[in-house]
């Protein structure tokens, strides 16, 4: 090099979001994300940088609107005008494809559509800019081909950066400072070749530097291998990122050493404030939200998180974001009532005041050693395999979990790690904890998911919606056509599935792959007086249907397709799932496949590992499970439609007939007519126990099914 060169580098401006499509509406942040994204930019002009570099995300779609084109590609123009090259590597929320723009046609600005080199001559000297669209899938297993396919070995060069959209292991985020460890979408950091000077990431919205060898020495001298280095966010996109410095990092080289330097900017500020709604009036909310609103920072995007016990009569109608924003005009306010645990109005007067006993009561299970202790004490539970309750002051159930070390686990909830979360600063209302010790990790697991499905915790994600789940059957309808329904009734094929919606896509997934019928309802006019079909309708035009009402198919033919498709869905293992799974795996290096094909590929590969996981749990229905237990004793478990049962036997002659005794008894008791699906109330517990007895097939035993002889039922 001849002269010292200098490189901006930035990524994740998420032009786009929130950002109004009509002109005359209210500030939204999005606003903000187009002022930081161009202050970025104009400090690549005041430093007269020789390049910038975008690694990814420069929009937060696919499919931008006009105002975040605009927004996005006119001070890139300006720069390029300027004669300073751009580079822009296409990232995850782009699904890997930017669009072709006018605005970003110009032999300066340089966008990445496939593995490539980028050459560019400065006065510095010669750089080469390798760099590929972001791998959205599998991106551990094919990194390595991605950067050879690039090219980058063949060019002579001064200086040789990686411009990559992808997550390394050992980058952090979150305001956990939760590390990102080896997994198939991680990037091992010494996959990175050593013949690169630089590598500019992006993905992860904190600024940070990682080095190739894993040393955290930030002397370059002592590495081998380049900086890996985040640029952050330019601004705060998320209440995950609160309190993060925002900015863009400046690249300096002088011989035989390379300098990354952060350019913090200023960005407006975040703050989230919790009201509980628990006993207050209509009123009072109100002034409760107003007041908490009073202490939040000037000018500060904020989020009031409503929490509690409350009936939505209560809050409805209150305008309560409308009263915010009068108050508070310079905030970005927002309301979420997503903490808020919903009770009927006479579930809500019937519990008011009254003291709830401990949640584990609940199980039927013998006595266990269960520890109470305040949440400042979580210190002196021992650190043990276990189920855990989180109380509120007033005694109110907030949170059930589990863990293999609880008072690990217990003290990430009481370091405020959720303070960001969508439930808002739930962990501030923590007041005692409860421990049940489990002997192994499976007894807690299902321990965890009974109390889930029995008391619906507010601020438990997962397991306590299982009332919406809903069921696929054959309908009344010809051509074998499926229908949605809530309860398995008549000749229910597949479920449960999480929702309608859910339903939904799988129907028009496996309606699209196989050519099956799902004739919309009757259409007159589409049929003759004498019964027959007049016209196919645009299904058939459009390839999803193989036209069955047309005979445009052998009914031998459509009776195979129908056949295929009910292998699928009971979980069979059939050339259609391998080839469902082979066309998935294509996906990732086509980044121009069509996106309605790679919606429905994603469904299906859902829909395939789904099946195998119902078909693996309805065989633990009713069925007897052994957990090791403590000194040489065991855990009986058995699921019926009823629930979770436990019990402890301890070792000894007779301890084989009595689990088998109180196993015929439990399934007696919580026995349910046949079916061919998992019952709802139970589905999840089941299926974590399929996943448990799959991952440890030597740690967990489940006896054989008892026969309709031994409990009794009739025939």
């Amino acid at each position: 090099m001849t002269a010292a060169l200098r490189i901006l580098h930035t990524a994740d401006s998420h032009i786009g979001a929130d950002l109004p499509r009509r002109s005359g509406t209210r500030y939204r942040r999005g606003f903000d994300f187009v002022d930081s994204f161009r202050r970025v930019l104009a400090r690549a002009a005041e430093a007269a940088v020789d390049l910038v570099i975008h690694s990814g995300d420069l929009f937060d779609t696919p499919d931008p609107t006009e105002g975040a084109i605009g927004a996005a590609c006119e001070p890139i123009a300006e720069l390029a005008r300027a004669g300073i090259p751009v580079v822009i590597v296409p990232g995850n929320h782009e699904r890997s494809v930017l669009p072709h723009l006018l605005l970003l046609n110009h032999p300066n600005i340089y966008v990445v559509r496939e593995p490539m080199t980028v050459v560019i001559e400065s006065a510095a000297g010669r750089i080469a800019v390798a760099g590929f669209p972001c791998i959205r899938r599998r991106s551990a297993a094919e990194f390595a081909a991605a950067v050879e396919a690039t090219g980058w070995r063949n060019i002579a060069a001064d200086v040789r950066i990686l411009a990559v959209h992808q997550t390394f292991e050992g980058a952090r985020c979150g305001p956990a400072n939760f590390r990102f460890r080896p997994g198939p979408d991680v990037v091992p950091r010494d996959a990175v070749p050593e013949g690169f000077d630089y590598v500019a990431a992006g993905h992860v919205h904190r600024y940070q530097m990682l080095w190739r060898d894993g040393a955290a020495n930030r002397d370059a001298a002592v590495h081998r291998g380049p900086p890996i280095v985040y640029s952050g966010s330019p601004d705060r996109i998320a209440f995950a990122e609160m309190g993060e410095p925002k900015g863009c990092v400046l690249v300096e080289w002088a011989p035989g050493e390379v300098r990354p330097r952060f350019l913090e900017h200023p960005v407006r500020p975040m703050a989230i404030a919790s009201v509980d709604v628990t006993g207050l009036t209509r009123k009072a909310l109100v002034e409760a939200i107003l007041q908490r609103a009073a202490e939040l920072p000037a000018c500060a995007t904020a989020q009031i998180r409503l929490t509690g016990r409350a009936t939505k009569r209560m809050l409805a109608g209150l305008q309560m974001t409308a009263h915010l924003r009068t108050a508070r005009p310079d905030l970005l306010a927002s309301i979420s009532s997503s903490a808020v645990e919903w009770v009927t109005e006479r579930a809500f007067f019937q519990q008011a005041g009254a003291t709830p006993a401990s949640a584990f009561d609940v199980l039927d299970a013998p006595h266990a050693d269960i520890r109470r202790v305040p949440a400042a004490e979580v210190g002196t539970l021992p650190p043990v395999c276990g189920s855990y309750c989180l109380y509120s002051e007033e005694g109110r159930l907030l949170y059930v979990g589990k863990g293999v070390n609880v008072r690990t686990r217990l003290r990430s909830h009481l370091r405020g790690s959720s303070a960001t979360s969508r439930f808002g600063n739930w962990s501030g209302q923590i007041a005692h904890i409860e421990v049940r010790p489990a002997a192994s990790e499976l007894e807690a697991l299902l321990v965890e998911a009974e109390l889930i499905r029995r008391l619906t915790p507010p601020f438990n994600r997962q397991m306590r919606a299982w009332k919406h789940y809903c069921y696929l059957r054959l309908n009344r309808r010809a051509f074998g056509q499926l229908e949605i329904c809530p309860e398995p009734r008549g000749r229910v094929m597949f479920g449960p599935l999480h929702s309608e919606a859910a339903a939904d896509r799988a129907l028009e997934a496996l309606c699209v792959w196989f050519g099956l019928a799902r004739c919309e309802p009757y259409d007159s006019a589409r049929h003759s007086p004498l019964g027959g079909p007049t016209r196919l309708c645009r299904r058939y035009f459009l390839g999803t249907c193989a036209g069955p009402c047309a005979e445009r198919i052998s009914r031998e033919e459509y009776q195979r397709r129908l056949a295929r498709r009910d292998a699928l869905l009971a979980g069979q293992q059939t050339e259609d799932v391998a080839q469902i799974a082979a066309e998935f795996e294509a996906l990732g290096s086509n980044p121009e496949e069509a996106r309605e094909r790679e919606r429905m590929l994603r469904t299906l590969v859902y829909l395939c590992r789904t099946a195998v996981l119902l078909r693996r749990a309805r065989g633990l229905l009713n069925r007897l499970l052994v957990l090791p237990g403590g000194d040489g004793a065991h855990t009986a478990a058995v699921i019926t439609a009823g629930g979770l049962h436990l019990a402890q036997f301890a070792g000894g002659e007779n301890a084989a007939r009595e689990m088998w005794d109180w196993h015929i008894e439990k399934v007696k008791a919580g026995r349910q007519s046949g079916s061919p699906v998992l019952p709802k109330p139970v589905a999840d517990t089941l299926c974590t126990a399929a996943r448990a007895l799959a991952r440890h097939p030597d740690v967990y035993r489940c006896q054989a099914a008892i026969g309709e002889e031994q409990i009794g039922v009739e025939k």
